[in-house]
């Protein structure tokens, strides 16, 4: 359940992306930028792949009064859960306000599993922030599988509102864009954990178009959406 907070937030944007300064500028914006708009004191926020190996979230979160908890498949002494690739997430459903991933998909060798144990987490009206390589070179961690196109977000949200074994866990895309960071062209995709199902899979099925990558300009979005009807 949502937790009602009157407190102001007092973190500027350039605050908070000094708290991840050891990342491309682009990702410490991005995820300030979405904690400003989402996070909240007293919200519990899951980073999935949250490993520390160039920044992290955490620092971002816990100053705006979250509760953070980082799960990667390896143990580190960042890592609070460590979760083997493709297996359940050892948590119960709606467990978490804000679930959150950076630059891990294109690592995860089953990210489509991934996401759904993401959307079963999250609570409903609860969101989900994940940023991951629209282009870039080869950079494995431990492997580098996946881009991913303009269409991804509206994908994964048609995906995970697909029921299997009798369980589906609907997510409306919110916004995506793109931008450069560092000598990568990211993909940030923005969902709302919902109980309607998507019904399009493609940002034109949505009557949307995927507008131009703007590399310089981290903060553009380039579409706001609802995913249940058209605009």
């Amino acid at each position: 359940m949502r937790r009602a907070c009157s407190t102001t937030l007092l973190f500027s944007l350039r605050s908070m992306s000094q708290v991840v300064s050891a990342w491309n500028s682009f990702e410490a914006t991005s995820v300030a930028k979405f904690a400003a708009v989402h996070a909240e004191p007293g919200m519990t926020v899951l980073d999935v792949g949250g490993r520390v190996i160039q920044g992290g979230a955490r620092g971002t979160f816990t100053r705006l009064g979250c509760s953070f908890t980082s799960l990667d498949i390896q143990a580190d002494k960042s890592v609070d859960v460590v979760s083997p690739p493709g297996e359940p997430f050892p948590f119960k459903d709606g467990a978490f306000d804000i679930v959150i991933t950076t630059s891990t998909f294109e690592h995860d060798p089953m990210f489509w599993m991934t996401i759904r144990e993401m959307a079963r987490v999250t609570r409903i009206n609860g969101w989900i922030y994940a940023t991951s390589p629209h282009a870039g070179h080869y950079h494995p961690y431990p492997g580098d599988n996946y881009r991913f196109m303009h269409d991804a977000g509206a994908a994964l949200a048609f995906w995970t509102g697909k029921p299997i074994n009798g369980h589906a866990y609907p997510l409306e895309l919110n916004a995506t864009w793109l931008g450069r960071g560092g000598s990568f062209i990211e993909n940030v995709m923005v969902w709302k954990r919902t109980p309607i199902a998507a019904t399009k899979f493609t940002l034109s099925g949505l009557g949307l178009s995927h507008g131009r990558a703007a590399p310089q300009e981290p903060s553009n979005y380039n579409l706001t959406c609802s995913c249940h009807g058209p605009r």
